[in-house]
């Protein structure tokens, strides 16, 4: 074997190793994020009952008033908690300035089979209480 076709066969062997090892680090070893499960839209209106600002999240506690679209997991006059999600710092959120007794018209959807979530950008003043 020649010297031109031992390198040949190296560059391909090296080629070949190449890609095996960019498909397990970047295909078969790191594990795919699953799809959320999100339920269907419902639009409330609200008096917040109370509220929490953590690092990541602004959660309440949302005293149904009516309910413009409704769901089937709560009715009027059930208290239920809220966590809202944005982009950016979250003391820059609209809802950081949210506070008790505060009346809010809100969409908010059913995620994870678990909690209700809410964009920072759905949710309106609609008085105070």
């Amino acid at each position: 074997m020649g010297k031109a076709t031992l390198a040949a066969v190296a560059l391909a062997a090296t080629i070949f190793v190449g890609a095996l090892s960019y498909l397990y680090v970047y295909e078969w070893s790191s594990p795919r994020a699953p799809r959320r499960a999100v339920g269907d839209l419902a639009i409330v209106v609200g008096k917040v009952e109370s509220i929490t600002r953590e690092a990541y999240a602004v959660e309440i506690a949302l005293k149904i008033l009516s309910e413009e679209k409704r769901s089937p997991r709560f009715q009027v006059g059930d208290v239920i908690a809220i966590t809202f999600s944005g982009i950016g710092a979250v003391s820059s959120w609209r809802s950081w300035s949210l506070k008790e007794g505060d009346v809010i018209r809100c969409q908010i959807r059913w995620v994870e089979g678990a909690y209700w979530e809410a964009y920072d950008t759905d949710w309106e003043y609609v008085g105070t209480g």
